[in-house]
């Protein structure tokens, strides 16, 4: 793994391996601290966050920016990546260690095979297939799920349809 290769920036792409099913757990409100993986110096990193407005208001006022990857870092052991966008963006949910299994959020049924969308993380671009980009209001609902639950969220309240893809590191 070299610079700029995105597995060596904690982005796991690779094939889908299977689709998983919405499973039932004990969920509780997490801290979370939120980092900027494109800006080192951005001052809110570091950021403890425990009120979902306060969430609502970061990834709002990240926007403007070029697309970059954040993450979410709960108090719980797990974590979300973050692309934020002016648009969209993407989500992934892991073990805050990096352990697999890597969860992707996916709209379902995109017909878009090819295409792209470059996220910042250390002055790379990170491709990241269209399929995996949500609309920015899906992605701040995620978020704000995380936090208030500490989990992934399970709901599929979009008109497009969308769920969690497993996907493989390599």
């Amino acid at each position: 793994m070299g610079v700029g290769d995105p597995a060596s920036s904690g982005f796991h792409f690779a094939r889908c391996v299977c689709p998983l099913l919405a499973y039932s757990v004990e969920s509780a409100p997490v801290k979370v601290l939120f980092f900027d993986r494109q800006n080192l110096a951005n001052p809110l990193n570091g950021t403890t966050i425990d009120k979902s407005q306060s969430l609502r208001a970061i990834i709002q006022g990240q926007q403007p920016r070029q697309p970059f990857l954040s993450e979410l870092i709960g108090e719980n052991g797990h974590k979300l990546l973050v692309g934020l966008g002016a648009t969209e963006g993407c989500v992934q949910f892991s073990s805050a260690d990096g352990a697999p299994p890597y969860l992707m959020a996916v709209i379902e049924d995109l017909e878009q095979e090819g295409s792209v969308q470059d996220f910042l993380i250390r002055n790379t671009a990170t491709p990241v297939a269209h399929r995996f980009c949500l609309p920015m209001e899906k992605v701040a609902e995620i978020a704000i799920h995380f936090l208030e639950s500490g989990e992934r969220s399970v709901s599929v309240g979009s008109p497009l349809g969308w769920g969690w893809i497993r996907i493989a590191a390599g």
